[in-house]
């Protein structure tokens, strides 16, 4: 059975700096979507897709990349 998903996600990254220069905090968001398959009662096989975007106040810029990831219990 194939079971959809939807998620958001924020993160922001504190920079400092050094001698010569002054690093820019960033923040990164983005959504994903995919599916979940159960491929049998102890594990689990998911496909997605990540869309993120990085803006440290000057600039902002997005990319986008496949998520693939399985998981079993005991």
């Amino acid at each position: 059975m194939l079971r959809p998903y939807v998620g958001a996600f924020y993160s922001h990254t504190f920079m400092g700096e050094d001698k010569h220069y002054e690093y820019n905090d960033y923040d990164s968001y983005g959504g994903r979507v995919g599916v979940t398959m159960q491929t049998s009662p102890n594990s689990y096989v998911s496909f997605g897709w990540v869309q993120e975007v990085y803006d440290d106040g000057v600039d902002k810029e997005s990319r986008g990349y496949p998520q693939v990831s399985a998981g079993f219990s005991f």
